[in-house]
């Protein structure tokens, strides 16, 4: 029996990472909020709309493993 991964075979899952509030973002940057929104809207700082589930309204969410390079 082989050792590697086969095309069949399926991929283990990935941690799924939670999307986090501007103010968290900013916390881990040490920023303010409004910088870190402007620096998002600016894309300078990766961000994700994310809206709510009656596509209302939109929200800057943001990865903290992308803020973290």
């Amino acid at each position: 029996m082989s050792a590697h991964l086969s095309v069949d075979q399926p991929t283990p899952l990935h941690f799924c990472e939670p999307y986090v509030k501007p103010e968290i973002a900013a916390k881990f940057l040490n920023l303010s909020r409004k910088h870190v929104l402007r620096l998002a809207r600016e894309n300078v700082l990766p961000s994700h709309n994310v809206s709510r589930e009656n596509g209302k309204r939109q929200h800057q969410r943001f990865l903290i493993s992308e803020l973290d390079v």
